[in-house]
């Protein structure tokens, strides 16, 4: 992203009053100028087209069932903004073909967000990073390293099912069906594993 942000127009998407607040309060403070609200899917898409935003937030947990074909919606208005879904679980068919759209876990750190917002671009040309978590990452780099399940258990000294939720997640966000290709897609997008 360029250094003068103070131009770039966002859009936080979500139903709860307090949610839109609190990441338009984070983006203001990323430095992004205008940053508009939505409390849902009809009333995103007017305001993204109307507006030509750069980025939008949304939180997909507003119908996860219409997830992905909102997202494409999105990113077919006039601007083609950049979207950061909120979102946890399976990934939106659409997130696996639009490397403008990334998944940010809802439990992530402002921290994260910001990065996740620096990465993105807001629309002006970077490289999609994936999303995954400072765990995800960790158990990512144990399975380029081959260890098996039962080995990051004990290298993370956490449950069984805890690793096989974190393999199946980092799976969902990099859209792959195994290992290897997990391992692949994320360097190939820049992730140091």
């Amino acid at each position: 992203m360029h250094d003068d942000r103070s131009d770039l127009r966002a859009l936080v998407v979500s139903p709860r009053r307090m949610m839109r607040i609190a990441l338009a309060n984070l983006l203001h403070a990323q430095g992004l100028g205008a940053v508009g609200e939505a409390a849902g899917y009809t009333e995103a898409i007017i305001a993204a087209d109307a507006d030509r935003v750069h980025l939008v937030v949304v939180d997909l947990e507003l119908a996860t069932e219409h997830g992905g074909r909102f997202l494409q919606e999105l990113r077919a208005t006039s601007g083609g903004p950049a979207v950061l879904a909120l979102h946890r679980g399976a990934a939106p068919a659409a997130t696996g073909h639009d490397r403008g759209i990334r998944l940010l876990d809802p439990e992530a750190s402002p921290a994260e967000l910001a990065h996740a917002v620096q990465s993105l671009g807001a629309g002006r040309g970077a490289r999609h990073l994936p999303c995954l978590t400072p765990r995800q990452q960790e158990v990512l780099a144990l399975v380029a390293r081959g260890y098996s399940n039962d080995e990051i258990r004990r290298e993370l000294v956490i449950g069984m099912s805890t690793v096989k939720q974190h393999v199946r997640d980092i799976f969902a966000r990099l859209g792959a069906t195994s290992r290897l290709e997990a391992v692949n897609r994320a360097r190939a997008s820049g992730v140091v594993v």
